[in-house]
């Protein structure tokens, strides 16, 4: 177990490095938080999933430089320093949430890397309008972020006396959502509910941009499912507890009716890319569950949007998004309550700050 945890370790050690949040122990407290008979496999299959699923500070660069390069590349631009003068970054996010932190980021690689910063960016007549963050779950963020009617950017005044959607349409901006991870099954809904959320305006086309190592495939039934999705193989009395508590709080709401949670199909994905194999995926999926569930028992009812495998929408009928995703300075609450989870005793893997 030493050697895994070590190199465990090694992975993910900047992990708010800010504070000095990672350490070896804290991997052991976590992991003797397991079963002693699963907690070999979890170990390894946590590693196996943080050797592709982990964005380091030094890869958190690369990525901020592929954004940039990709957009000065789109238009064209001669260099990064047009880009950025004919760009303009949204930043209405509260102190200490990811879009702050990220922009801070931003601006540092642009004036060590490319002699230019987000202070010569346009807000004038913008080619790009630019909404970065760190991860692309629900998408609840964004649409409030640029659609809430009292703090969503596109309602609030500009300084030409309109709105900023107003003055959005007339320079003939395009929006991009520039992110470290997207989930597939948001990118697909986003543009009909901020079209919805604005009062039927339309901004036009969306241009996203990420890093496709880091695309969640949760968009259906099939596909690489490269997140928790367990099979209905594994249900017992806990779990079927926990998904009947899970439909009634929906469906007492008036939601879904006739519908309830499904279930991975055993023979999906065709082939296992994602996990060490199949059958480690499937015990994976089980443990984690299992464990999740205990937490989520902890958290008040009238919490409408937990889940065991991750907070999802208020209508979302799953037992959570499953997402696998990480991060040196943040993970969403997307992800497993396990891996960040921090009351009644639980001690996480990772720190999240804001639920």
């Amino acid at each position: 177990m030493e050697s895994v945890v070590n190199e465990l370790y090694e992975i993910i050690k900047d992990h708010r490095s800010d504070i000095g949040f990672m350490t070896t122990e804290r991997i052991y407290d976590w992991i003797k938080q397991f079963e002693k008979e699963d907690q070999e496999l979890i170990l390894n299959e946590t590693l196996h999933i943080m050797k592709q699923r982990y964005i380091s500070k030094e890869s958190g660069i690369q990525h901020i430089k592929g954004i940039i390069n990709y957009l000065k590349q789109k238009e064209p631009f001669e260099n990064v320093k047009e880009l950025i003068s004919n760009s303009y970054f949204i930043d209405n996010q509260s102190e200490g949430k990811s879009q702050k932190l990220l922009l801070n980021f931003l601006d540092d690689v642009l004036q060590k890397d490319y002699n230019t910063s987000l202070r010569e960016c346009n807000s004038t007549n913008p080619k790009y309008v630019i909404y970065l963050d760190d991860f692309l779950c629900t998408g609840e963020t964004a649409i409030k972020g640029l659609a809430d009617e009292e703090s969503g950017w596109f309602n609030a005044l500009h300084n030409n006396g309109g709105t900023n959607f107003e003055n959005f349409k007339a320079s003939k901006s395009q929006l991009v959502l520039a992110y470290l991870a997207a989930h597939n099954k948001c990118i697909s809904k986003f543009t009909t509910r901020l079209y919805k959320c604005l009062g039927e305006k339309n901004v036009g086309s969306i241009l996203y941009v990420w890093n496709n190592r880091f695309l969640i495939d949760n968009d259906g039934t099939e596909g690489e499912l490269n997140f928790l999705y367990p099979t209905a193989d594994i249900i017992d009395e806990e779990i079927l507890a926990c998904q009947k508590e899970i439909e009634d709080k929906i469906h007492d709401r008036g939601y879904k009716k006739t519908e309830n949670i499904q279930y991975r199909k055993p023979d999906n994905p065709a082939e296992e890319k994602f996990f060490s194999n199949s059958e480690n995926r499937n015990r994976y999926e089980l443990i984690i569950l299992k464990k999740c569930i205990e937490l989520y028992n902890k958290i008040p009812k009238e919490n409408k949007r937990a889940r065991p495998l991750g907070y999802g929408q208020y209508t979302d009928m799953s037992l959570g998004f499953g997402t696998l995703i990480f991060s040196w300075r943040n993970v969403p609450f997307n992800t497993p309550l396990c891996f960040w989870y921090n009351a009644h005793g639980f001690s996480p893997l990772f720190l999240r700050e804001h639920t």
